[in-house]
């Protein structure tokens, strides 16, 4: 079983800016019971109970924004909140 999940970050004076819509990917691995494959998520050492069949992994990535579905979705806001 996987999940995912996007969370956008807080705004950091020292935080790195380049003008690109970053956020970070949250996965959750939960593996408890899965005899099919072997778990290679974890990289670290093995605790020995079933924490070693949960993982979650966060990525920093890109987000791909189109301007003209944003457009969209702000008129469509603008007009709910109109009425």
């Amino acid at each position: 079983i996987a999940g995912g999940v996007v969370a956008l970050p807080l705004r950091n004076a020292e935080a790195k800016t380049d003008n690109k819509l970053r956020a970070p990917i949250i996965t959750v691995f939960d593996a408890r019971g899965c005899r099919e494959h072997k778990n290679r998520e974890y990289k670290g050492p093995k605790t020995g109970t079933q924490d070693d069949e949960m993982c979650v992994k966060v990525q920093y990535e890109k987000i791909a924004a189109c301007e003209d579905t944003a457009f969209i979705v702000l008129k469509e806001c603008l007009s709910e909140m109109k009425s």
